[in-house]
Order: C-alpha cells, then structure tokens, then sequence
C-alpha cells in the first residue's frame, strides 16, 4: 500500500486523478491526526478545569471541520477510484469483445475459402456479426471480404444463393451503420435479367448498360455513391443526380439539370428541356456543339419554359418548341416524361429493381 502511496504515479493514474485525490486524503488525515495532538496538549496544558473547558470549546469547531474536510476527499476519491476502475473494466471488456470479433473476422474468411457451400454460408454469417459491430476496428474490414464476395459471385448463376447471402449480411451491417470502402461495378450485360440490384452500403456502386425505366430510377437517384455508363433509361425525371452518368441513352425522359458534362457525354431522345436548371459553368458553345444532335433527335421544350440558363444560349438551335396538348378526356399532355410508345424499351416493366 505504501508504495502505491509513495510510488511513481502510473499514466492510469495520471487519466483518472484518483491517485492525487488519494494523497490529498492521506495529507488532509495526517494535518488532522497532528491538529488533535497538538490541541490535547494544549487541553492538558491548561492549570484549571475550567480553562482546559475553554480551550477544548475553541478547538472542537476546527476539529469538527478537519474532520470534514477527512471525509470528503476521501469521498472524492473513492468516487473516482470507483469510476477508474469501471472505465478500466470496461476496457478490458471491449478488449476482450474485440479479440472476439477478430477471431469471428479470421474464422469467417477462412470457411469462404471452404469448398463446401454451408462452410461458406457460416463464413457469411461470422463475418456479418463482425461487419454489424460498427464500433469495432474489424466492421470495415469485414464489410469489404463481404462486398468484394458480391463482385464476384453477382454474375455467376451457380453462386447466386451465395451472393444474395451476401448482399443481405451487407445491408444488414449498412443497417448498423458500417460501409465498406470497397466499389462494386454490376455490368448488366452479364445477367440474365434487367432487374438492378440496390446494394447500400459501399463506397461507390455502378452500372453498365441495362435498360431501367423510371420506377427503377427513382430507386436510385437519392444515392449519392450510384454511376451509370452505359445505361439506357427510359421516361424518368432526371435532376442534379445527372452528373453520374456517362455515355447513357435517355429517352422520353423528363431532364431537370444540364451541365456540359452531362449534355456532351450523353445521348437524348424526344427529352422534355423545359425549364430546366442549368450549370452556372455552361456556356453557349457546349450547347452549339451538340445542338444539331439534340435537335435531330425531336428533344424538345415547351413555350415559355426554356431551360434557365446564365449564358445567352441558342436553345432554339437545339431544341424543337412544342406545345403541350391535352388528350380528350385525359390530363395527360404530351410532353410529360413518359414516351407516347414503348418502341424504346419494349417488355421494360416497372418493377425491376431489387433490394436486398
């Protein structure tokens, strides 16, 4: 004990103050023990009863106070050695939870490498209790033998339980609050479907090729780490989520935001332009230098409602002016987003996305 009393302070006891407190109690107990020696000679000092009653009256509101003061450092410092060592207990617990974790994160990487389909489907799951603890130094590293099971498996029609055992671990973990610092790109020409998988939780996902209508988009374009090349869609409302996209095709589709990437690296066909936001950075000639493409294509605006443009633009050049027509019996005008016919994308239903 005295060692610890006397000995050279450990950095815990630096962290927690529970040391000092101790020596303030220690140093507060032996003033105190030396005030009431002193005050009992002085009390037996006295040459009569009646003084030594005096003296020992004038001496006990300072004893009772020493007494005071005894008690609360030594209530201080229980508190904060109580505290110290649940702090320390609690270190040794997540020490001890995050051994756990790592020995999860090893054993499931290595019944990945199982051949057996049920050792695999184990891995998943021990990596998925891993990649759910966000907290943990591990989730990371997890969530990336996960994401990068699903970049290789997504093709792959014999492997497809083992991706979609997958995907659901990874969205789970999303769902936690871990996210992989690994992309995924899905090229949809490998599949036989044109369902577009959602995968949450990486850091970038995109797409090439596919055909999606605009159900399916609108799945997608609140995802901020979502890219498409290649792709066709069809009759969806597109905003300032179109800089990622590159050498698309957008057909019947309503365009919200034009800026010079979007409009040069892109194709459109019979797109709706009106009032459009536009790129404070586009300028007249990115418009002119595709003007004659845009314009042979029927892309279009409606009078009064050209695309809002800082720079004096020409989109008379690039666009055809047509009015909006009623049908009878109908609210439907003409130039909504949804193309007149399905010639773009014959068979394409609404529904094909899916979640994990």
């Amino acid at each position: 004990m005295w060692e610890k009393v006397f000995g050279k302070p450990t950095d815990e006891d630096y962290i927690s103050s529970a040391h000092v407190w101790f020596h303030i109690t220690l140093i507060a107990a032996g003033l105190t023990l030396l005030f009431i020696l002193f005050s009992g000679a002085a009390v037996l000092a006295q040459t009569s009863v009646n003084a030594a009653h005096k003296a020992s009256q004038a001496f006990a509101p300072f004893f009772v106070g020493a007494m005071a003061t005894v008690t609360f450092c030594g209530a201080i410092w229980r508190g904060k050695l109580g505290a110290e060592q649940t702090k320390q207990q609690k270190r040794q617990n997540d020490a001890k939870v995050e051994e756990n974790l790592a020995g999860l994160l090893v054993e499931g990487t290595k019944l990945l490498g199982e051949k057996i389909d049920s050792h695999k489907y184990a891995g998943i799951a021990a990596l998925q209790a891993v990649a759910c603890s966000k907290d943990s130094n591990f989730a990371v590293p997890a969530m990336d033998i996960l994401v990068d099971v699903i970049s290789e498996n997504y093709a792959n029609a014999k492997k497809r339980v083992l991706y979609m055992t997958s995907r659901k671990a990874v969205r789970a973990a999303h769902i936690a609050g871990s996210k992989s610092t690994r992309s995924v790109v899905i090229d949809m020409t490998l599949l036989n479907t044109r369902a577009f998988p959602r995968i949450e939780g990486v850091a970038e996902l995109k797409f090439i090729g596919g055909t999606m209508s605009a159900i399916v988009y609108s799945r997608f374009r609140e995802m901020p780490e979502v890219e498409f090349e290649g792709t066709t869609v069809v009759g969806a409302k597109v905003g300032k989520e179109a800089r990622y996209f590159e050498g698309c095709t957008f057909n019947g589709c309503e365009i919200k935001w034009i800026d010079r990437s979007f409009i040069a690296s892109n194709t459109f066909n019979r797109c709706n332009f009106s009032e459009a936001e536009t790129s404070k950075f586009l300028k007249a000639k990115d418009i002119a230098s595709v003007a004659e493409t845009l314009l042979s294509a029927a892309n279009y605006y409606h009078p009064g409602a050209l695309p809002q443009s800082q720079a004096d633009i020409a989109w008379s050049d690039a666009l055809v002016c047509k009015p909006k027509r009623t049908r009878i019996g109908s609210t439907a005008t003409e130039g909504s987003a949804t193309p007149i016919d399905g010639s773009f994308a014959p068979g394409l239903t609404g529904n094909q996305v899916t979640d994990s």
